[in-house]
């Protein structure tokens, strides 16, 4: 186990602390947190010596044919703290699914038939865009309690920004408008999410618009707290978690505008508030300290208001947050106006110029979207930056220059602040950059001038 609070280990609450020497470090052992107190506990794994009732098959192939009756499982996607999550196919159907088991030790030690049931109905009744569809849910005899979803293609938030960094504003803005809009429409339904974070947060190209990749779609409802009596209110993800959660509050509206706004750090400055500490330091830190303000870690990079507005939805008093998720998204807004920035992408590339003309010009020219992705470009272009032109399309510009020498520019532009600037590169040629309307879709012009 890592003991760093950035690698997405959730905190679990045990309700029994143990001695001193059974928190030596094991590596057989994880760590749970002790909601309201001082220390962790360690709860060990099964031991290897285990009672035979303890040594039965782990795998849900082995132990049945039908989950639930009416799901094969196909293949296993990802597992968390609480649960398995399946591709499956529905047998009569022939639907392909994401089924989500419970851990039995979890769901026996936490939920509890009724308790489980009436918070997968509510999971079920969110109707949202922005939120994962929950279509069927139950109980398995063999292997316990399952919620079965839609099954999304496309990528989390953690592998975007851990493959791309941190993203550019307009991402940033589209991303947690998103998410705010999804929470406002739960919280108003007294649904607490209780583990906001990136690796909850997917990303989709919505039918009909492929060059849309910032579609957002919360997963992992099933387990929320419904009006404070969650199975799993205890849960939590550093550094996602509030720091009243770790003084044994329950999760609430504040808590996730708590992390609403720890991802939104993340986004903007690509580390998370207190990232890379050992648990002990961050869980000391969090409660007694705000995080760095993102103007320090990245300068002008973002404007000062949105830093201002990021640092406030940290706040280690949640009556200093933003008082709702629909107030957070208002004060968003606000800020996108400001910027002149829109939420949607547009559904396709726009014909800025006529082919021939784009294709035929000596300089080398390119169209990007207003986050930076090469829409298209001319032969001239691929040859100016030693790119293949079929492997252009996609490419950020931030990998086709110099690092960050072009990053501020090109976001004064797309983001309204100029209408046009230009950047000198080391061999002293210049990428010029102008920003294009048509129907109210923004795209830039990259041009290179030797």
């Amino acid at each position: 186990m890592s003991g760093k609070s950035g690698s997405g280990k959730r905190i679990t609450k045990e309700r029994a602390t143990r001695s001193r020497k059974d928190t030596l470090p094991d590596p057989r052992r994880r760590v749970t947190s002790v909601m309201g107190s001082n220390h962790m506990a360690v709860s060990p794994l099964p031991s290897r010596d285990a009672p035979a009732e303890l040594d039965r098959p782990t795998t849900p192939m082995q132990r049945v044919d039908l989950l639930g009756g009416r799901y094969k499982l196909v293949e296993q996607l990802g597992q968390g703290a609480t649960g398995t999550v399946w591709k499956a196919v529905h047998r009569d159907l022939g639907k392909a699914v994401a089924v989500k088991i419970v851990h039995a030790d979890t769901f026996e030690r936490s939920v509890g038939r009724e308790l489980f049931l009436h918070e997968a109905r509510t999971a079920s009744s969110l109707d949202h865009p922005n939120i994962v569809a929950v279509t069927d849910f139950g109980i398995d005899p063999h292997l316990g309690a399952f919620l079965v979803m839609e099954l999304l293609a496309g990528e989390t938030l953690r592998t975007r920004m851990k493959r791309e960094g941190r993203l550019l504003l307009q991402a940033a803005y589209d991303v947690l408008h998103q998410l705010l809009d999804a929470l406002r429409f739960v919280h108003g339904r007294d649904v607490v999410h209780c583990d906001i974070k990136p690796d909850n947060l997917f990303l989709v190209a919505p039918p009909g618009e492929p060059h849309r990749r910032n579609h957002l779609r919360i997963v992992d409802f099933g387990l929320a707290s419904v009006a404070g009596r969650g199975a799993f209110e205890n849960g939590g993800t550093p550094p996602y978690l509030a720091p009243e959660r770790l003084r044994g509050g329950r999760p609430d509206v504040a808590s996730d505008l708590y992390a609403a706004g720890a991802v939104l750090y993340e986004l903007c400055t690509g580390r998370a508030p207190f990232d890379a500490l050992p648990l002990e330091e961050w869980m000391n830190r969090v409660g007694r300290e705000d995080p760095a303000p993102p103007t320090i870690l990245v300068g002008t990079a973002i404007p000062a208001k949105l830093s201002a507005l990021i640092v406030r939805s940290l706040s280690r008093d949640p009556g200093k947050r933003p008082r709702s998720a629909e107030a957070f998204l208002g004060e968003l807004r606000s800020l996108m106006d400001a910027a002149h920035t829109r939420v949607r992408l547009p559904s396709r590339p726009m014909s800025v110029l006529p082919p021939q003309l784009f294709a035929g010009t000596p300089f080398p020219l390119a169209i990007t979207s207003e986050l930076g992705r090469v829409i298209a470009c001319n032969p001239a272009f691929a040859v100016a930056v030693a790119v293949a032109p079929s492997d252009l399309p996609g490419r950020h510009i931030d990998e086709l220059f110099p690092a960050g020498l072009i990053t501020r520019q090109f976001e004064q532009v797309a983001y309204g602040a100029t209408a046009s600037a230009s950047v000198t590169l080391p061999d002293r040629a210049a990428v010029r950059f102008a920003r294009v309307e048509e129907a109210g879709a923004v795209h830039i012009h990259v041009m290179i001038i030797k």
